[in-house]
């Protein structure tokens, strides 16, 4: 996977930002058939969702941090940078809109309202310390790293670059016997995105903005995705999704956008509700 330092560039990069066109076809199978590859130990990867904003001044502290557990754990965590808040908003020194519906809605519904701040796997939803500090986020994300994993998920992409076309096939199977609702998030990211960026009391111009959510391939574009199991669900059984005719935008560079799937608990009753039980990456060119 492609990894970029947060520095400034001293170039003149022209770059603006629209929303993509979403999926216009899904297609569903499930069996309870593993692969013959199947065999090897799954382990946890961890989500680290950074709540942040293009004035906001100690967020690229954040971002730093993140690009430093990424290389630390290169492998074992998926980073989202999720733009969002009063921060986040524009004006004529911070013109380029980051914001996705995706993330207004998450922003709104965990209730951040200050910032850098994120989320590891989405544990402790509903406790003080499910909004953790960057100071916090390795610690957090170390623990969870040597759990073994309840799923695993394989992502395909094929990008038609004539087109800008993207179909995406997300294959999830359960590791253990489960009973629960989980909902399946499928995600567009991107890297490398230069722009302003306020860094402490200064006006960074060519700061490279790295995770960036761009939204939703899921069949209804939501922060929430959709549902792929609800009650039992038993040890080897899968189900796929396939995603195809979404348009990446002509404003995104391809080679620097990422799939992001993820699982999550997404029944209110339980403990672990909205806890991300697995997550991945790819990128959507190879």
């Amino acid at each position: 996977m492609k990894r970029t330092l947060f520095i400034s560039v001293f170039a003149l990069v022209g770059l603006f930002f629209s929303a993509c066109d979403y999926v216009s076809n899904v297609v569903e199978t499930s069996n309870n058939q593993g692969t013959p590859d199947d065999t090897a130990v799954v382990y946890r990867k961890v989500l680290i969702e950074d709540f942040t904003g293009h004035k906001c001044l100690n967020c690229p502290n954040a971002a730093r941090e993140l690009h430093r557990i990424d290389s630390a754990y290169h492998g074992k965590i998926v980073p989202i940078a999720i733009h969002a808040g009063t921060f986040a908003n524009t004006n004529p020194q911070y013109p380029d809109d980051y914001r996705t519906p995706e993330g207004n809605t998450l922003n709104t519904t965990f209730g951040f309202n200050a910032y850098p701040n994120g989320l590891i796997s989405r544990k402790d939803y509903g406790t003080p310390t499910f909004i953790k500090g960057y100071d916090t986020w390795e610690t957090s994300s170390y623990q969870l790293m040597s759990e073994l994993a309840d799923f695993k998920i394989d992502i395909v992409n094929t990008f038609n670059s004539g087109t800008s076309k993207l179909t995406c096939e997300v294959n999830v199977k359960a590791l253990n016997d489960l009973t629960g609702i989980y909902n399946l998030c499928v995600f567009l990211t991107e890297d490398s995105i230069i722009g302003n960026q306020l860094d402490g009391s200064t006006q960074v111009p060519n700061y490279v903005f790295m995770h960036v959510l761009r939204g939703s391939l899921n069949s209804t574009p939501t922060a929430w995705g959709e549902e792929i199991w609800n009650g039992a669900v038993t040890k080897n059984q899968t189900t796929t999704k396939t995603y195809s005719n979404f348009t990446v935008s002509g404003t995104f560079i391809p080679k620097n956008c990422h799939v992001v799937a993820y699982v999550y608990n997404n029944d209110n009753a339980s403990a672990s509700y909205y806890e991300v039980k697995q997550v991945e990456i790819k990128e959507i060119t190879e």
